[in-house]
């Protein structure tokens, strides 16, 4: 369900879908009913992963299952607003998985407003428009977009209905 921005809070929406089968002279149908509710802000988050051959484009499994030593797996984490409201404070984070080392780390974003830039941190409060150049074993990266221009991820930083933040983390496996 696709809501568009500015839509109130509780609006709901009915649907009703009716099956109707006939075979020779027996028919059958049934009906199902749908309710969708308009809620608040409400962000989505989705993991995948892709395993590549060491560090070339061979694809070794294309949901990160499998992975040998020296493969790279790259971890893709979008987040989206869903909700018809702005969220404040969308930080993202992902900690480096056990028994791997850091390579990279790159974010892109849309739907934000003009002049937004994202912001890295390896400690949740110190951030940065560069990406760490490394991380400590256990660490956790993390991801927002300061759209205030204060350098920070505050409350005063929004998230607006539809806008999306993707993350692209590649780690080696040891």
């Amino acid at each position: 369900v696709i809501v568009p921005a500015g839509e109130p809070i509780g609006r709901t929406d009915v649907n009703t879908v009716t099956a109707t089968c006939t075979v020779g002279s027996t028919t059958a149908s049934d009906t199902a009913t749908e309710t969708t509710t308009i809620v608040g802000g409400e962000l989505r988050l989705q993991k995948s992963a892709v395993t590549y051959v060491g560090s070339g484009p061979s694809v070794r499994s294309a949901d990160g299952s499998q992975a040998h030593p020296g493969d790279q797996i790259v971890y893709t984490v979008a987040a989206q607003n869903i909700g018809t409201s702005s969220l404040a404070r969308v930080i993202i984070s992902d900690p480096l998985p056990s028994y791997t080392s850091f390579v990279s780390v790159s974010a892109t974003f849309s739907g934000f407003a003009a002049g937004a830039q994202v912001l890295y941190s390896t400690d949740g409060a110190t951030w940065s428009p560069s990406a760490p150049a490394s991380l400590a074993p256990g660490q956790s990266i993390y991801v927002g977009v300061d759209t205030s221009g204060d350098g920070n991820i505050t409350d005063a930083d929004l998230m607006p209905p539809a806008a999306q933040i993707t993350i692209l983390f590649r780690v080696q496996v040891q």
